[in-house]
């Protein structure tokens, strides 16, 4: 089989021709084909240009604690198709198949031309630099309940003993990748009872830097190790109240979420956060054994715990058999709208420590929050639950006595009896149930932490 790719857009002159190994849907490029080596080499300069214009559009906006890791940025590779991490999962749970790349990104919402795109591996950076193009080995296009329903990962299927160090998405007409991604390969550490907080993407220009401190300061006395903010468009405050808190001895990752050459990023990030929840998941798999994934106005609660490891663990010895891969969290919402009952002198504006009257709406878990076991998940849903777990693995509903999730939002209407503006009402229909218990249990804790790191003195 023969497969020919034009090599300049300029002349028609210059066509290579690709020899297949025994798989015929692959295509390998030796070191010695001059023309596609040019090839690769004009992709590369393009991607560190690319690379060095965001730095300059965001210089100082977004960190890592891990030096030297590559940075990911949103990047169309096809019309219609933008990718923005890729991952090596070798986990057993893929037999059958082998190693795969995990790529993930977003398609037009109407597009169905799968057959025409392939996945390019790229095998080392040096001139010994080696090209494979394979298609597709699966895809797995995420529900149109999660917004829009364009956000996507690609399988890519890997050679056995062989690892690449940077991944692409081309159609059949393309003669080289418009840009590279890095591999992400799994840093594998004692992960043993250590929690990842994953945040969904902060946009639009947000402002609102003490719920950035409260929610740090809530999960780190609740015993999460790591967070994870992705960052779409926020203000210069909040992203100096990061750095204050990264240089006070907080464990976390800032990371560019915004759409390249686009001026108002909400649109695109409401839409593209069951991304940043993906990524998150394959980024910390072998770091932190589990992850929490919630919006910035979310506090998962445990009621007879002091921490979230012990509810976890304290779970698990009650579940017969193994157990498990998602633990459910029924949503409760304390709504804004209310008065402040606080039940101390309330040294810092935190909603957590204000507002202690909730909705009784003891029914379903239809804005559920979850904790997981990261290794055991494939692919994350929406923000509000798994989408599969691996086999064997199993959803948990945890009991309200033992913990739930508080919401604290404004303005909400559901279930034909919330009404969030409306609280003589709701008190007088019983809706309201007075519970200071978090800020009881957690209140001190937190003010305490936030006084240590100094940053609102």
């Amino acid at each position: 089989m023969i497969i020919k790719f034009r090599a300049n857009d300029k002349t028609d002159k210059y066509l290579v021709k690709l020899q297949t190994e025994n798989d015929p849907g692959s295509v390998v490029k030796e070191s010695q084909n001059y023309i596609m080596q040019m090839n690769l080499e004009n992709a590369k300069d393009k991607d560190k240009e690319f690379i060095s214009r965001w730095d300059f559009l965001h210089d100082g906006n977004n960190f890592q604690n891990e030096s030297g890791d590559p940075t990911d940025f949103w990047r169309m590779v096809i019309p219609e198709i933008y990718i923005y991490s890729a991952f090596w999962d070798d986990r057993p749970s893929n037999s059958g198949t082998g190693p795969l790349i995990r790529i993930f990104g977003k398609v037009g919402l109407h597009f169905q031309n799968f057959d025409n795109v392939h996945c390019v591996l790229q095998f080392g950076e040096s001139s010994a630099t080696r090209i494979l193009t394979r298609p597709l080995q699966g895809r797995y296009r995420f529900s149109a309940k999660c917004y829009d329903g364009g956000s996507i990962e690609f399988r890519c299927l890997v050679p056995p003993d062989q690892q690449p160090t940077a991944v692409s998405i081309i159609s059949k007409e393309m003669s080289k990748p418009l840009h590279w991604i890095k591999v992400h390969y799994p840093k594998k550490t004692n992960l043993t009872n250590k929690i990842v907080v994953c945040t969904t993407p902060m946009y639009g220009d947000f402002d609102d830097y003490m719920q950035i401190i409260e929610i740090v300061a809530y999960y780190t006395t609740v015993g999460v190790s790591h967070f994870v903010f992705y960052n779409a468009g926020c203000s210069e405050k909040v992203i100096t109240i990061l750095k204050q808190l990264k240089q006070a001895g907080v464990s976390l990752d800032v990371l560019p979420f915004a759409k390249h050459g686009e001026t108002d990023n909400r649109k695109w990030n409401e839409r593209a956060q069951v991304i940043s929840i993906q990524d998150c998941m394959y980024r910390n798999m072998f770091q932190y054994e589990y992850g929490l994934y919630i919006d910035l106005d979310e506090f998962v609660f445990p009621v007879q715990h002091e921490t979230l490891q012990g509810l976890l663990k304290s779970e698990e010895r009650k579940i017969p058999g193994d157990c498990c891969g998602e633990y459910l969290f029924r949503h409760v919402l304390y709504c804004l709208d209310y008065p402040s009952f606080p039940v101390q002198n309330v040294s810092f504006q935190f909603n957590t420590l204000l507002k202690t009257m909730k909705t009784n709406n003891t029914e379903g878990y239809d804005r559920s929050r979850y904790i997981t076991k990261i290794a055991e998940l494939e692919h994350h849903g929406c923000v509000h639950r798994v989408a599969h777990l691996l086999p064997r693995s199993r959803r948990y509903l945890v009991p309200d006595q033992v913990g739930f999730s508080h919401h604290y939002r404004r303005g909400v209407k559901y279930d034909k009896r919330i009404d969030c503006g409306n609280f003589i009402n709701q008190r007088n229909s019983n809706i309201t149930v007075y519970d200071p218990s978090l800020p009881l249990k957690f209140g001190n804790k937190m003010i305490e932490l936030v006084k240590q790191w100094g940053i609102l003195s």
